[in-house]
């Protein structure tokens, strides 16, 4: 699924955040918008949107984003060649891929958001994938968007994998260490890179209180 926009709102899609479900979720709400690209060129980054008064996207916990994306790529009928899905093919199993890509492509997620959402204060307004529906109410009712609540949280969970290999503490570790950043960032539990903390992140992604 594709980033998108109206006059209101720009949306920018990060894999497997949540994205999909926010599309659906609008699309229920009979939110107008129009998408950008396809494939991969529908994920665009802070500073290839069209500008609008208001931009915001979602991330997620980077020991879940990891189990999600190893999910996703190894029921894909077609893999890129990229370095990340690369690990995925060559990897035994999820310890393996995980042991493989904290050591080989450290900071995969961290670098993803700073790609995606540019420095703190770049865009509006930046949700998480472990409340979605709260955060996207919030995103737009501060973007001015009226929308049909109940219709955002009646929508059911779309395009979740089901292939959810265990990430026992020695992984969960492992990922925090290496993805510190994001987990600073966006306010994630550094201990257990596990949840997000009380103390949550402003719409800019920077720390308030």
């Amino acid at each position: 699924m594709a980033s998108f926009y109206n006059d209101k709102l720009a949306f920018i899609h990060v894999p497997k955040t949540g994205g999909s479900w926010v599309m659906q979720a609008l699309s229920a709400a009979g939110v107008p918008f129009k998408t950008m690209g396809e494939g991969a060129a529908s994920h665009v980054a802070w500073n290839d949107m069209p500008r609008r008064p208001f931009t915001f996207g979602f991330v997620r916990e980077p020991a879940t984003w990891y189990r999600s994306y190893w999910s996703y790529v190894r029921k894909a009928e077609e893999v890129s060649d990229n370095a990340l899905d690369r690990l995925v093919v060559e990897s035994r199993d999820f310890p393996e891929f995980v042991e493989r890509v904290c050591s080989e492509l450290r900071g995969s997620v961290s670098n993803m958001y700073d790609h995606y959402f540019g420095p703190p204060g770049a865009i509006d307004f930046i949700g998480h994938y472990e409340s979605l529906a709260d955060d996207l109410l919030k995103a737009l009712a501060s973007a001015g968007q009226p929308v049909d609540a109940q219709a955002i949280r009646n929508c059911k969970p779309f395009n979740v994998s089901t292939e959810k290999p265990e990430l026992t503490p020695q992984l969960r570790a492992s990922i925090a260490d290496a993805e510190r950043p994001a987990i600073e960032r966006f306010g994630y539990d550094l201990d257990s890179s596990h949840g997000v903390t009380g103390a949550r992140r402003s719409p800019s992604g920077s720390p308030s209180s």
